[in-house]
């Protein structure tokens, strides 16, 4: 599994977008973030970023727009602590991504 636990979440504003990021991201990557007026944020969808993918042929989740992803993603260095306590506190809900249909 390309892990994919730090990109689960239920809270709207999760993932606060910077303009340094804006200005990294294409029309495609735009098209996952929403305004609450004043903030960017990358769009939550069923408790997940909009761009996390789950790829059932191979059991993968992987971000849709890695080489453009914002500071807040870029800051995460994996195997870190920070990685470590997503991966225990949301790591189950990882797998279980992996394990539904689409449908």
């Amino acid at each position: 599994m390309a892990c994919g636990s730090c990109c689960l979440s239920a809270q709207q504003d999760y993932l606060e977008l910077f303009a340094i990021d804006l200005q990294r991201m294409d029309a495609t990557a735009h098209g996952l973030t929403r305004s609450d007026g004043a903030r960017q944020f990358m769009r939550i969808e069923s408790g997940r970023c909009a761009a996390l993918c789950v790829d059932f042929t191979t059991r993968e989740l992987r971000c849709t727009i890695y080489p453009m992803r914002p500071d807040v993603c870029r800051w995460l260095e994996r195997g870190s602590g920070a990685c470590l306590e997503q991966v225990d506190a949301k790591g189950d809900q990882a797998r279980q991504l992996l394990t539904r249909k689409p449908g």
